[in-house]
């Protein structure tokens, strides 16, 4: 902190006691900790400008650079076409093109179909309204899973477990800790 040893911090803070004195102490630390918080806001402030002055500067030069470079470019360019009138650029034949992607015929045929989420002029629009409308399946029409049968209420609940806790436990926790209960001799 400060490049401070530990017996120099404790030297200022016996000097700040003896000036300050014990009873406004802690106005005083916390206006010194505001003051710091102050001052390292501003050294971060200060030196977030200065790096991007220096990046402004930097680009600043690429940007001289890249211009000349152009300008070199743009003069050998038309010094070409002077020595040679007529020539005109060609494509560079040792540049290959992208190949073309190729499709899965599956998927053109899922895409193109007349009916289906992305049937022919059907729009996102219309796609999400249709799944809006759709029904749902809710609670009633989907099939019982096994963990939606709870065990039946114990007549002594577990230790340390009140009825509405028992009530708020998922039903697997439920049976663990019915199975681990004193009752049926285990620990």
């Amino acid at each position: 902190m400060l490049g401070l040893s530990f017996g120099e911090i404790l030297v200022i803070g016996l000097i700040a006691l003896l000036v300050v004195g014990p009873d406004n102490l802690p106005q005083f630390a916390r206006s010194m900790g505001r003051l710091y918080g102050q001052l390292r806001r501003t050294a971060d402030e200060l030196r977030r400008s200065l790096v991007i002055e220096a990046d402004r500067q930097d680009a600043e030069v690429r940007l001289a650079e890249l211009k000349a470079r152009r300008e070199r470019a743009e003069e050998q360019l038309r010094q070409a076409q002077e020595a040679n009138p007529g020539v005109e650029a060609q494509p560079d034949p040792h540049r290959d093109e992208p190949p073309e992607p190729e499709v899965d015929p599956e998927y053109e045929a899922f895409l193109a179909a007349a009916t289906g989420p992305y049937a022919a002029g059907r729009s996102l629009e219309d796609v999400a309204k249709e799944w809006r409308q759709a029904p749902r399946v809710t609670e009633t029409d989907r099939p019982p899973s096994p963990l939606d049968s709870e065990p039946s209420v114990p007549e002594r609940l577990p230790p340390g477990i009140s009825p509405r806790e028992w009530q708020e436990l998922p039903p697997h926790i439920k049976s663990l800790l019915l199975e681990r209960s004193p009752d049926q001799g285990e620990p």
